[in-house]
C-alpha cells in the first residue's frame, strides 16, 4: 500500500513546515489516504508539533521521504546503522514498513487528530456487529465454525529490522503481526500491529498468533516480548493479561496524546504448550 502523502499543492510546503516547527510552533493540515486507518482517515485534520522529547515506539511522525513527499506514519522500531540510528515507520493498515528513516528526515510528531464528522449506514452496521461479537455466545460459535485448525497456516517473511508473520486460510490473509528488535530494549522482541480479519475475530486466532510469536522468540533466543497498546483497547489488554503479560509502564505517551500501556512477558519461562493458557 502506498504511503500516506499529504496532498498540498504548494511546492514550498516541506520547507515551510520545517521552519514553523523549528520555531516551536505547531500546524494543522488535512490528511488524505488510507494507510493510517483506522486512526487517521481521509479528511481528518492532523495537528503536528515539534520534536520536544525523545521519539518512542508508537509515536506518529511527519517525515520527508526520499521523494521529498510528506508522510504521516507510526514509528514501530529502531535499527542501528554504521554511523546513525534509523527509524522503522509504517502505516497502521499498510502491509509493509516504509523505507528506513533518519532523524534528519523527521519534521515533527502528531499531537492531535480532529476526526471528520461521519454518519453512515455502514458505520452503524459495524457498531452493531462489534456489539454482537462481544457476546460470549458469539465467541463459542465462532470457534466451532471457524475450525478445524489444520485449515490455517503461518507464513514468515523477513525484512531488514522486522519480521512479518501472516496467518493464512486457503491462500487468503486473515491475520498478521510484526516482530522487531529495538536498540533500547536489546533483549526483547517487540510485537506490533496484531490484526485479525473482522470475520474471524473471537475465534482464538489472536492467541494462536501470539503463540507463534513466542515460538519465534524462542528460536531467536530473546529474553522477553514487549508490546504497546492504547489504554482504551480493553479487548487487547484482556487477551495479553490472559497470556501472562504484565504491565510495566502506564505513562508511555503516544504521538497524539493518548496513554500507551507497555506490557512484557519473559520468554524463558513461557511454555507454548500450556493448555490452560493457549487453548
Amino acid at each position: 500500500m502506498a504511503a500516506q502523502v499529504v496532498p498540498l499543492l504548494n511546492k514550498n510546503f516541506l520547507p515551510l513546515v520545517g521552519e514553523i516547527l523549528a520555531h516551536g510552533n505547531s500546524l494543522r493540515f488535512k490528511a488524505s489516504g488510507r494507510s493510517m486507518l483506522p486512526v487517521i482517515k481521509s479528511g481528518d485534520i492532523v495537528e503536528v508539533g515539534p520534536l520536544t522529547n525523545e521519539i518512542i515506539i508508537g509515536d506518529i511522525l511527519l517525515y520527508r521521504n526520499s521523494r521529498s513527499e510528506a508522510v504521516v506514519h507510526r514509528m514501530i522500531g529502531r535499527v542501528r546503522g554504521e554511523n546513525q540510528v534509523f527509524f522503522l515507520v509504517k502505516g497502521d493498515s499498510s502491509s509493509e514498513t516504509d523505507e528506513l528513516v533518519s532523524e534528519a528526515q523527521i519534521l515533527g510528531k502528531v499531537i492531535d487528530i480532529h476526526a471528520k464528522a461521519r454518519v453512515s449506514f455502514r458505520k452503524s452496521l459495524s457498531i452493531i456487529f462489534h456489539k454482537i461479537q462481544s457476546l460470549p455466545l458469539y465467541a463459542r460459535l465462532a470457534k466451532a465454525f471457524i475450525q478445524p485448525r489444520e485449515a490455517f497456516t503461518f507464513e514468515i517473511k523477513e525484512a531488514p529490522g522486522i519480521t512479518y508473520l501472516s496467518l493464512m486460510r486457503q491462500g487468503r490473509l486473515i491475520g498478521s503481526m510484526e516482530l522487531s528488535k529495538d536498540i533500547v530494549y536489546k533483549d526483547a522482541l517487540i510485537v506490533s500491529s496484531l490484526w485479525v480479519h473482522w470475520a474471524y475475530r473471537r475465534a482464538g486466532l489472536g492467541k494462536r498468533m501470539m503463540k507463534e510469536a513466542f515460538s519465534y522468540a524462542h528460536k531467536e533466543r530473546v529474553r522477553e516480548i514487549r508490546l504497546f497498546i492504547s489504554k482504551f483497547n480493553r479487548a487487547a489488554m484482556a487477551l495479553y493479561q490472559k497470556l501472562g503479560f504484565v504491565v510495566v509502564d502506564t505513562g508511555t505517551k503516544s504521538g497524539y496524546g493518548l496513554d500507551f500501556i507497555q506490557l512484557k512477558r519473559d520468554v524463558e519461562n513461557a511454555s507454548c504448550d500450556t493448555p490452560e493458557i493457549w487453548n
